[in-house]
């Protein structure tokens, strides 16, 4: 992959915010020259003179540039982390401000129709009205500085890897291991992944080896395994295939690593990866690791001779020695989908680890249409979804729920068990609820990403069915470019299956078909 190509993968959102191209004063300037510029340039309080901060380092050749990134880099979280802040806040009080605004419309259904309830309705919905007005424009604000900074972290990076790329010898060992020790040495795993991000284009032999240990490495974050294993097979590292064998067997107590090693697999598209993953099938223990072998079986060989062992096997053993790696991988969205597990909304899954993130927003209380909706409500017929989804889980697997309006509102703060009793509750909660407000993807999404990832270990949930009727409404960031961005970067590691479900004609298909490839899932309109 060229480094212009890299750059457009990791920045979608952003097209516009920087100026990539080296500025020109920058071309003949000393190191102390571009440091100078580069300190000066961060500094800055106009946006487009601090946003090309890093590009007057880019062409540096000091190794003691590697320092200079990692300050800068720091003083750009730190300002992030500010806007963070502020996004919450304001946030807070758009939600704090648009539950009054429902209440005060509940005032008014609930009294006469009088003169003097319109008169009192109308002067606070005036006033609320301004404050959420005033929120959305400061959040509008704040999500270009929140863009910005993005921007700015991942520039740094990039330029990272060039001035890695441009140095030999000494120098590069000097840098690398500077390198090491203030990012991948870090007790903070983004630091960690940087460094990955930050190396994966050295086509250097030092930064191979020591990708290489990082998968090796049991004292490395298993995301961060993973991200190397990544980097190692997109740069056709005929090493990872090995290695992505070996950890085929692992238990699925390391699930990231049997993922990643499973993607690792697919994406070098090499013969010597079929077999391996047709014996993996043949395990007893695995759900949506199973669908997952099968998608990159599809698209090693061409075939699909669906999602167990024994028909693969055949097929192979009459095959495999006059059989030809097809030249290019097969898409695999269109696979029939596996006959055991649940489903919600048509969308079948092998997993026992599921997240539904749910939209209940105003607008799901319109009448659903389309064959068997008979008359309901979108929020009606969602709920018997939802619900018989749930009730289809056996009792040993796992799962959550989160509804989202303007707010974000999760069942339980972490995975349950699908026992009776859970589901019972859950059946409750859901029929509890009534749909109100706007709709907040952002915010729903972040969440779910984090019950559903952990660091280390197991994902608590491996598996997102995420559902919306709308466009972002509410939320700190309601750019679906940004927002997809953001998801991209989340999903690097946590390996996530994600299927997306559009009701009705006003959500954005285009953003739910791309949402649903980060997470290799399916797409479905109802």
């Amino acid at each position: 992959m060229t480094r212009a190509l890299r750059l457009a993968c990791l920045l979608p959102a952003l097209v516009g915010v920087l100026l990539l191209a080296t500025p020109l004063a920058a071309k003949d300037l000393t190191y102390n020259e571009r440091l100078s510029a580069f300190k000066k340039a961060l500094r800055s309080k106009d946006p487009k003179s601090r946003s090309r901060a890093f590009e007057y380092l880019r062409g540096a050749d000091n190794p003691n540039v590697v320092s200079e990134i990692t300050k800068g880099l720091k003083k750009v979280e730190t300002e992030e982390a500010a806007i963070h802040r502020k996004m919450r806040d304001t946030e807070g009080a758009y939600e704090k401000a648009f539950t009054k605004l429902e209440d005060a419309k509940a005032t008014l259904r609930m009294a006469d129709n009088s003169g003097k309830a319109f008169e009192i309705y109308n002067k606070a919905a005036r006033k609320i009205t301004k404050l959420l007005d005033d929120a959305v424009y400061k959040l509008k604000n704040l999500q270009n500085d929140f863009t910005r900074n993005r921007a700015m972290l991942q520039q740094g990076v990039l330029v990272m890897g060039e001035i890695l790329d441009s140095l030999e010898g000494d120098a590069l060992d000097q840098a690398l291991a500077l390198l090491s020790t203030e990012w991948l040495q870090s007790k903070h795993e983004r630091w960690k992944r940087r460094w990955v991000d930050a190396v994966t284009e050295v086509l250097k032999p030092q930064v191979t080896d020591v990708l290489q240990g990082v998968v090796r490495d049991e004292t490395m974050p298993d995301t961060l395994r993973v991200a190397a294993m990544d980097s190692l097979a997109g740069r056709e590292d005929g090493w990872i295939i090995g290695q992505s064998i070996l950890y085929l067997k692992l238990p699925l107590e390391k699930s990231p690593l049997v993922r990643g090693a499973i993607s690792s697999l697919r994406t070098m598209h090499d013969k010597r990866g079929i077999a391996p993953l047709i014996e993996f099938l043949g395990r007893q223990d695995i759900k949506e690791e199973r669908n997952l072998a099968r998608k990159a079986l599809v698209s090693l060989t061409g075939v699909d001779h669906k999602s167990y062992d024994t028909e693969w096997r055949k097929w192979w053993l009459e095959n495999s020695r006059t059989f030809e790696m097809p030249k290019d991988p097969r898409a695999t969205g269109d696979i029939a989908p596996p006959k055991k597990g649940t489903t919600f909304y048509g969308i079948q899954t092998f997993s026992d680890r599921i997240l539904f993130i749910v939209d209940i927003s105003g607008s799901m209380d319109k009448p659903q249409k389309g064959e068997g909706a008979a008359g309901r409500t979108k929020m009606e017929v969602c709920k018997q979804e939802l619900i018989g989804a749930v009730y289809n889980l056996n009792k040993t697997d796992t799962f959550n729920v989160i509804f989202f309006n303007h707010q974000v509102i999760p069942w339980q703060q972490r995975k349950v068990e699908a026992t009776e009793r859970n589901k019972s509750l859950l059946k409750k909660w859901v029929t509890d609820q009534i749909p109100l407000g706007a709709t907040n993807i952002y915010d729903s999404l972040e969440m779910g990403f984090k019950i559903a990832h952990r660091v280390t270990g197991p994902p608590a949930l491996d598996t997102i069915f995420f559902l919306t009727d709308g466009r972002p409404t509410a939320g700190k960031v309601r750019d679906l470019r940004l927002i997809l961005d953001v998801c991209r970067e989340w999903n690097k590691t946590a390996k996530m299956t994600i299927h997306c479900i559009g009701i009705g004609k006003d959500h954005d298909a285009d953003f739910l078909k791309e949402l649903a490839k980060i997470g290799d899932g399916k797409y479905v309109r109802r």
